[in-house]
């Protein structure tokens, strides 16, 4: 088995998200942009900022050796612009979407990723035209038990 960290994780969920092909009606062209800070997730629609909290060592074990652990994944979410009705329904649009790609990213032989439980979405900022806030998900991965791997 393949161990994994946090920063890796982030990568590969990040392109999972900028490979996704929106598809709320009216909305499709407007394409995922990753963002360098979760402040940079207003201002437009669907600036994303992928947030892993710090990990906890878990009871269910995978195969091999490692340490499994999981971690609070938040994918920090900017909905400007959209009219007050539309943005409960492209939030949960667009997180049925996450999941199926974060699902698709699952290989515990090649990444270290064993699963992801969405939790829902969380609103930081909800002011009409103007919605912040984080998809968020628990990921359990494959960690190394050794101190310099």
């Amino acid at each position: 088995m393949i161990h994994t960290t946090l920063l890796a994780i982030r990568e590969v969920v990040a392109e999972a998200v900028l490979g996704i092909d929106p598809s709320f009606p009216e909305y499709t062209e407007t394409e995922w942009n990753r963002v360098k800070a979760i402040r940079d997730t207003t201002g437009a629609l669907r600036n994303f900022f992928v947030r892993l909290l710090p990990s906890r060592e878990t009871t269910e074990s995978f195969y091999g050796d490692g340490i499994s652990k999981e971690s609070e994944l938040q994918i920090w979410v900017g909905y400007d612009g959209l009219p007050d009705d539309e943005d409960g329904p492209m939030v949960d649009e667009d997180g049925r979407q996450l999941y199926l790609a974060l699902v698709a990213t699952i290989d515990p032989t090649n990444n270290g990723i064993e699963a992801y439980t969405p939790t829902g979405w969380v609103y930081e900022v909800e002011d009409p035209g103007h919605v912040v806030g984080y998809h968020s998900f628990v990921v359990r991965f494959l960690s190394s038990d050794e101190l310099n791997p």
